[in-house]
């Protein structure tokens, strides 16, 4: 998780273009084990396979689309398919395609431009379905950077357009291409497009909230990223038509891994008061209110999140993803105690996931999405997923990245493939329903943000994928 893509916490705060606050509401939210109604209320408002090689690509075939999925619906015990009642299992991969933007950061370019290739994606789609059984895609959206030229779905800087059609346009061609091969799609849309019509809406962040605590904490920033779920929504519904778009994707992703920065303000000392999205005044001088207003804020997101989503497709579900405690070296919640405002501790990691047990149990996200990485031969999967409270979530969750770094398994890919296996029947007992592995193929095709460290379902003709895929081990859990 450490190694892999996410836009740095400072791009938030910086070229952010002046613009008009939004009108919010303002409601009351109480934490884990207080009373739920309050909450509510607000919520009723708003051995090695064959290798995966390539494929002759059908294009043709593809292309003409057929009917709809069935609609997965989310319920306090899993997930479950819409016509037939029967339980839902996400069993998958991340397809990812990295490029190098003129400035040296890397972006994910699976859809970008003149980059995007249907006969390549076809033919990886094809490869998921009929080689090894898969049922879903996770795949990101580039928000675009500061940058010119720019990239992504931003179009550019200056840009007063929502979202790029051509690049929209290829996003709409994968989901069509993996519904005909049976297969939902998650789109993440971390961020907000990096271009005068979103940052027009964001303006800039108040002196107080800084980093990535402006993505959860700035009311003006929370509402450019409802505008941006409303415009990807309607845009995408407008190209596959509102039932597709309903149903071929599973869900939306918000955010790749929900965070707050505790070397930014305001967690960055233990001082002041800050007033934020939800309206309440916290004292961040206090642990547990500094806690309390990263979780109130954090549910009144995702209830924002739910909101833009519905407004644009009534059947949508939202999805949030989380990296857990123990990632980060952190024992659990405790008030953002690990903290720094100047000389910050090299080695020392400040990120604090958010509490992905409030947003289930008072928030508005309709499954959760939990990233785990097995770091040495003693790591716990119990230990790792305690350290996120999963036993207080009430909404289904997902395993949306697991991965092997090669360097845990000595270089082995066996020895990494019985791992992942054991790791995907783990979890099965804590309750996981479903699981999307880190990458397709990504290793194979670029070193960029450090994918060579990981083990793709590509490598080695395809030994993992060999233990997970679905054409080979049917049942998850044994």
């Amino acid at each position: 998780m450490r190694s892999r893509i996410h836009h740095a916490a400072g791009r938030h705060a910086r070229g952010r273009l002046t613009g008009r606050p939004a009108s919010r509401r303002a409601f009351t939210l109480l934490t884990l084990g207080a009373a739920a109604a309050a909450v509510a209320a607000a919520v009723a408002g708003a051995g090695a396979m064959p290798a995966v090689s390539l494929r002759a690509a059908n294009t043709a075939a593809a292309a003409a689309a057929g009917a709809p999925l069935d609609k997965v619906l989310s319920r306090p015990g899993g997930l479950y398919d819409s016509v037939t009642g029967m339980a839902f299992t996400p069993r998958g991969t991340n397809f990812v395609r990295l490029a190098k933007a003129p400035d040296g950061s890397v972006y994910h370019s699976a859809f970008e431009p003149g980059q995007y290739s249907q006969a390549f994606v076809q033919a990886t789609l094809d490869n998921m379905k009929s080689s090894s059984g898969y049922n879903t895609v996770r795949v990101f959206i580039d928000p675009g950077e500061f940058t010119s030229p720019s990239h992504g779905i931003s179009t550019s800087v200056s840009s007063t357009t929502p979202v790029n059609a051509a690049y929209i346009a290829n996003v709409a061609d994968l989901i069509r291409r993996a519904a005909a091969d049976g297969i939902y799609t998650i789109p993440v849309l971390s961020d907000i497009p990096a271009n005068t019509y979103y940052y027009n809406i964001a303006g800039n962040p108040a002196g107080n909230i800084q980093g990535n605590n402006v993505v959860y904490l700035d009311p003006r920033y929370v509402a450019a990223k409802e505008e941006y779920l409303r415009q990807f929504v309607t845009a995408l519904a407008g190209l596959l038509g509102s039932q597709a778009a309903d149903s071929d994707v599973l869900a939306y992703e918000s955010d790749n891994e929900v965070f707050f920065d505790a070397s930014q303000p305001p967690f960055s000392t233990m001082s002041g008061k800050l007033t934020s999205l939800d309206g309440l005044t916290y004292d961040m001088s206090q642990p547990a209110q500094r806690q309390q207003a990263a979780d109130a804020n954090l549910v009144a997101y995702s209830i924002d999140m739910k909101h833009a989503l519905v407004q644009a497709d009534p059947g949508a579900l939202l999805m949030m993803g989380f990296f857990t405690n123990k990632a980060v070296g952190k024992p659990g919640f405790n008030g953002f105690t690990t903290f720094c405002s100047a000389n910050c501790k090299p080695g020392t990691d400040y990120r604090v996931p958010g509490r992905a047990a409030s947003v289930s149990i008072y928030g508005a996200a309709d499954i959760l999405d939990i990233h785990v990485y097995p770091t040495s031969s003693s790591y716990s999967l119990t230990t790792d997923l305690n350290s996120i409270e999963y036993g207080r979530f009430t909404k289904p969750y997902i395993i949306g990245e697991f991965g092997a770094i090669k360097s845990v398994y000595g270089g082995n890919i066996v020895t990494a493939a019985s791992a992942m296996k054991n790791l995907q029947v783990a979890s099965c007992t804590l309750h996981a329903k479903g699981w999307l592995f880190w990458t397709w193929d990504t290793d194979t095709t670029t070193s960029l943000a450090s994918q060579s460290l990981y083990y793709s379902l590509a490598d080695s003709r395809g030994a993992i994928n060999g233990l997970l895929a679905p054409a080979a081990r049917a049942n998850p859990c044994s």
